[in-house]
């Protein structure tokens, strides 16, 4: 586990580093910028955790140049609020 800037630590990391990536980003998701980063490094697979389908779904069609999701899931973490909670398993191409 490392604390800091996604973007920025991203950008320092080299092609293949990763196994696996787990993301669990705010509700505005990723972003453009963090996803072109994830595309470069290269992660054989990434876990994404989303509080928000429609940023998790923009997040998802700019990895769609090289990862395909495998699985989707949604949870009812919060069952007393309209809140669903959603997890993406992405492998690499």
């Amino acid at each position: 586990m490392v604390a800091a800037d996604v973007l920025a630590f991203l950008r320092e990391q080299s092609i293949g580093q990763f196994d696996v990536v787990v993301a669990d980003p705010p509700r505005v998701g990723l972003g453009p910028d963090v996803c072109r980063e994830l595309l470069r490094v290269r992660p054989r697979r990434l876990v994404y955790v989303s509080c928000n389908a429609l940023s998790q779904i923009d997040d998802a069609r700019t990895l769609a140049s090289g990862y395909q999701l495998t699985e989707l899931r949604g949870y009812d973490m919060f069952p007393q609020t309209p809140h669903m909670e959603a997890l993406a398993v992405f492998e690499r191409r």
